[in-house]
């Protein structure tokens, strides 16, 4: 599975779990969430288990599951002794806004709705980013070029004085081809003499 389709896929994990825990803190009292948490554990701890068993043969959804919890639970890494330059601390600070309020693409959520794919940038918006950005606009020049001048005559008949006639010796000619005679024989040599 490629980056984007993981991507997808993590963001519909992540969909379904927000989706959850609405539903649980809405219906549910603390009691009744404990036990479903329990139990969740429970068939975590089951499904671990069964992983060190190389016969169980796993869905491609559990497995994907498998490898996008490493990523969820993940600690954070440690803090770095040295002390950051003020335009990186000022650096995350923006990049932690933009991250809260940036809403996420339809390639990643998978959304279709006309509203969201909306919500993506475009090309009038990336040349404003990047100056240096075009997009392909196919124009024909074809009307500017070549545009027609009825001065030139172009609109006049055709005279056709000098066009290809049909005259006696073609009319000759042309049956002779259709008979399957030889028109430009003499008539006093035969063939094969």
């Amino acid at each position: 599975m490629d980056q984007q389709s993981s991507a997808r896929w993590l963001e519909t994990l992540r969909r379904e779990a927000k989706a959850k825990e609405k539903w649980q803190s809405k219906y549910l009292t603390e009691e009744m969430k404990e036990a479903a948490e329990a139990e969740q554990q429970e068939a975590l701890r089951v499904l671990a288990q069964s992983q060190t068993k190389p016969s169980r043969r796993i869905t491609e959804r559990d497995a994907m599951e498998l490898r996008l919890a490493s990523f969820e639970h993940e600690a954070p890494p440690p803090a770095a002794e040295r002390v950051l330059p003020e335009y990186e601390v000022l650096r995350q600070r923006v990049a932690e806004q933009v991250a809260q309020t940036r809403q996420r693409s339809h390639r990643f959520t998978g959304d279709l709705s006309t509203g969201s794919m909306l919500k993506d940038i475009g090309p009038q918006l990336w040349t404003s980013i990047n100056p240096g950005y075009a997009p392909m606009r196919l124009v024909s020049t074809n009307d500017k070029t070549h545009f027609y001048d009825k001065s030139k005559g172009w609109g006049d008949k055709v005279d056709k004085t000098h066009h290809l006639k049909q005259d006696a010796f073609m009319a000759h000619a042309d049956k002779c081809l259709q008979l399957g005679e030889k028109p430009f024989v003499s008539g006093g040599m035969k063939a094969g003499k």
